[in-house]
């Protein structure tokens, strides 16, 4: 099943508690602090609405946080900075959203954090050709090689198996150009 099929299923069955009242989805929202009682359990979330400006308060008696990544801040002192330094030159296709503050927020209150230097290099994104150099990539997914797509050199030459892995076909963009190589410093 691609991505975007498992994206599109969860966003309906999301959209299904919504509409029962059971999850309300709040939009241009960003959660500036965790709420702790005296044992230190997190009880809810202190937010910013973007547009308004307003701030929210919510409890629940559990809070999941699910923040994503942090490979859209090239800032110094950013968790990329700190943990894969070689990969600030390099395009990205997270979102400008992918900044790692969630990950902050758990780390004041004492969590521990794992496996920081494991960040997913995707190999295929769209190059804006008004834009070629921009850090920031529109994702193009596996689902563009698996239906026919090739992957092709500068000298127009095929150097890899469309179909494998992430990680195979990346380690084989970076293991022959010397572009590649240049920008990770390897």
């Amino acid at each position: 099943m691609a991505g975007a099929e498992i994206i599109y299923g969860v966003q309906k069955r999301v959209r299904e508690y919504e509409a029962s009242g059971m999850v309300q989805i709040l939009v241009d929202t960003k959660v500036t602090k965790l709420l702790t009682d005296d044992n230190g359990r997190v009880f809810g979330v202190e937010a910013q609405k973007n547009e308004q400006g307003e701030t929210l308060t919510m409890t629940a008696p559990n809070v999941v946080l699910a923040t994503g990544g942090f490979a859209a801040d090239r800032s110094n002192g950013s968790y990329l900075s700190h943990y894969r330094p070689e990969l600030l030159r390099m395009p990205a296709t997270a979102g400008d959203f992918s900044t790692g503050d969630g990950i902050g927020l758990a780390e004041a209150l004492g969590a521990g954090t794992v496996d920081m230097d494991k960040v997913q290099i995707h190999p295929t994104g769209w190059v804006d050709p008004s834009d070629p150099d921009n850090r920031s990539k529109i994702l193009a997914a596996e689902l563009m090689r698996g239906v026919g797509g090739i992957l092709i050199n500068s000298d127009g030459k095929r150097f890899c198996n469309e179909l494998g892995t992430r990680a195979y076909v990346t380690d084989r963009m970076l293991s022959h150009d010397a572009n590649y190589l240049s920008l990770i410093h390897i």
